[in-house]
């Protein structure tokens, strides 16, 4: 645990600009080697309950690591989604700009999962900091109604800046509540944005 608590530990303090995706840290289109798919198929099949726990491990020893005061909980959330909610005082370095610094320790948790086991598709399990993604989803919502406005107003489409594939969830969402505007994704990888044109 050691190990990976120290890889989470730098990818928090680099706090990159954006999570890099599988295929930037991968090699983009290279298929997984034999000795890869071996691995993958050796390893124990992990349900919901496991990878939440797991999380949680990984953020209590960032937390640790870092000597700093919070209280780690889990919750579920829907049948394939839990949440490791970390609570306590002056957490913003947790989040940092925009919330770069969490979406690099989901990443980071992420791969540790994948390093323990394999994992159903469907299974989710997503770190918030405070509230901060009910936050986020509830100023994404309000802008996003504010831009289907000015859409319909124009008739022209709206491109958000690129953003990861959680916050482009929540508008393509907002947007399927609206009338007279649909939404749909454009660019790949870092560059994935969602684009709010007339239905």
């Amino acid at each position: 645990m050691a190990d990976e608590s120290s890889d989470a530990i730098r990818a928090v303090e680099a706090s990159p600009e954006r999570a890099p995706s599988a295929s930037s840290s991968t090699g983009r289109g290279r298929a997984p080697r034999d000795d890869e798919r071996n691995a993958n198929n050796d390893l124990a099949d992990l349900d919901l309950a496991q990878q939440t726990e797991i999380v949680a491990e990984v953020v209590r020893g960032v937390i640790g690591a870092l000597g700093d005061a919070a209280t780690v909980s889990t919750r579920q959330i829907d049948d394939d989604t839990t949440e490791v909610s970390i609570t306590g005082e002056q957490l913003g370095f947790l989040v940092g700009p925009r919330g770069r610094t969490l979406t690099a320790l989901n990443e980071v948790s992420r791969s540790v999962v994948l390093r323990r086991g394999n994992t159903a598709p469907s299974a989710r399990v997503h770190i918030d900091v405070a509230g901060y993604r009910q936050r986020r989803r509830d100023a994404l919502t309000a802008f996003c109604a504010n831009t289907a406005d000015k859409v319909r107003e124009t008739g022209l489409p709206h491109a958000f800046e690129p953003m990861g594939s959680v916050d482009r969830k929540i508008i393509h969402d907002a947007v399927g509540e609206l009338e007279g505007v649909t939404s749909i994704s454009e660019g790949e990888d870092n560059d994935r944005r969602v684009v709010i044109v007339p239905a």
